[in-house]
């Protein structure tokens, strides 16, 4: 008998610990291989188009190129590949948005293992896995999102940083970009959550579950 060839997996995620346990997690699986992994979006795009994986396993928040570009250029360079989103950010903010754009699913990082192990196994064999369970369809667009207002993946980056106390500066040297970008996301993202300055987005980022 032919054995089952194993699903290859790429991971990323710019937490070396996080990567980690996912590597040993993935390894223990008898059908499952790591192929790779990195740390940043050039990096994942990178070794996704070097190896064609069957399933990326994306943290929604890479340094460097946002979620919604790696989605973008790897639906062009690696349409094969699956991907399924990893994040400690609410579903509510980004599951439509992956979705949207070609994720096969989106896994919260506070769900057991097992679950992101059958994300990526479902994820292997063409089903998608959104709101915590399995289907054959990605899911239907939703009417509204509450209180949290729509980003775009450079405007979550900033806010992010912005919520955890980082200055501008520290923000345009971590995401390669300039400063008059980063102030202008900055603006966009305080426009949109209707507040003035960092203190009360910051406020918001806990109320809406962002951070701690």
């Amino acid at each position: 008998m032919t054995p089952i060839r194993p699903t290859r997996i790429v991971i990323a995620d710019d937490h070396r610990v996080v990567l980690a346990g996912l590597v040993a997690l993935f390894s223990d699986e008898d059908d499952m291989e790591v192929a790779g992994t990195a740390t940043s979006g050039a990096q994942v795009i990178r070794l996704v188009e070097q190896v064609l994986p069957d399933v990326l396993v994306l943290d929604v928040d890479m340094p460097g190129e946002g979620v919604t570009g790696i989605l973008k250029t790897l639906a062009r360079h690696a349409p094969r590949t699956r991907i399924v989103v990893f994040s400690g950010m609410p579903e509510q903010q980004y599951g439509e948005s992956v979705a949207r754009f070609g994720a096969h699913g989106f896994v919260d990082k506070s769900a057991l293992p097992q679950v992101l192990v059958e994300a990526v196994r479902g994820a292997a064999q063409g089903r998608y896995f959104f709101g915590g369970s399995a289907a054959t369809q990605p899911p239907e667009p939703s009417v509204g999102t509450g209180d949290v207002p729509r980003f775009t993946s450079r405007e979550m980056q900033v806010f992010l940083r912005l919520a955890h106390g980082n200055r501008v500066t520290d923000i345009a040297g971590e995401l390669g970009v300039s400063l008059v970008t980063v102030s202008t996301h900055r603006k966009s993202v305080l426009a949109k959550l209707g507040v003035s300055n960092n203190s009360e987005l910051t406020r918001q980022a806990v109320r809406n579950g962002f951070i701690a």
